[in-house]
């Protein structure tokens, strides 16, 4: 697998998630998954082919929000 392919993979299956999230708790979604009211009522309605068009445009779909602090304290408390 390389790392083409492990992108668009995660990143269909954050779409996918985000989806069902948005589907059942729209204003619970867009806080966790950072989007805005507009973009969850696109994404609820969005087939399963966007959400693989999406997945393709070679970037994730999602970034992490941690910093650098939250990492090295999670590792410090391990």
């Amino acid at each position: 697998s390389t790392l083409q392919a492990d992108v668009q993979n995660l990143s269909l299956r954050l779409l996918i998630v985000a989806r069902e999230a948005v589907r059942t708790n729209p204003a619970l979604a867009g806080m966790v998954f950072g989007l805005t009211s507009k973009t969850c009522e696109l994404l609820a309605t969005a087939e399963l082919q966007q959400l693989d068009d999406l997945s393709r445009m070679g970037v994730v779909a999602f970034r992490p929000s941690f910093r650098d602090a939250d990492l090295m304290a999670a590792r410090a408390g391990s």
